[in-house]
């Protein structure tokens, strides 16, 4: 299912891109932290979360969406965690960024409870797509990511809630590709 895209601006219009239509705002119904923009599914339990990193300097262009993948998992308390696929992104795909030096897309699993719930039955498996775009001028990282929920755990209340995951794993990554191709920063006094 190819999704219906609206334009968008995060961080008060400093950045723009698109979103799915069906994706609303979380920062209108909780507290989102300030280097964060959160969209969720109101038909799914999909989420888009946008976030703003500084740049670790250790991490090397070429292994920064591998490195933020796996700070993903530790911050999920993910009980076990696989990539299935790198993809480097040619500059030409970013045609409305500009002193990009990687951007790099990661597509993988991660096995994890919401809310940390706990024991087996509670855990679900959440394909993760994630985009890492690294901005060395001001020393940060991009960070897309966009969590499909693929099997939901018998225990867990994502499955309790009644929602369901929709699109086959080669829509919802030319989907993603769109968020992250159409991403433009309007302002770049957002970086400090």
């Amino acid at each position: 299912m190819t999704w219906s895209l609206n334009q968008k601006e995060l961080f008060g219009g400093a950045i723009r891109t698109v979103v799915p239509s069906s994706f609303v705002d979380i920062s209108t119904l909780r507290d989102v932290p300030d280097n964060q923009e959160v969209f969720a599914d109101t038909q799914t339990n999909q989420s888009l979360i946008f976030e703003l990193v500084e740049m670790t300097p250790d991490v090397s262009d070429e292994s920064a969406a591998v490195h933020h993948f796996a700070m993903l998992a530790q911050d999920n308390d993910a009980r076990a965690s696989e990539i299935f696929h790198v993809e480097h992104l040619k500059p030409e795909d970013l045609v409305n960024l500009t002193n990009v030096s990687s951007a790099t897309i990661v597509v993988g699993q991660q096995a994890v409870a919401k809310f940390r719930e706990s024991g087996p039955d509670a855990v679900n498996q959440i394909t993760i797509y994630l985009a890492c775009i690294r901005l060395p001028s001001v020393q940060t990282d991009i960070i897309i990511s966009y969590n499909q929920p693929v099997a939901l755990g018998e225990a867990s209340s994502e499955r309790l809630s009644g929602a369901n995951a929709m699109g086959t794993a080669n829509e919802a990554v030319e989907n993603f590709r769109q968020v992250v191709t159409h991403l433009s920063v309007m302002d770049w006094s957002l970086f400090g």
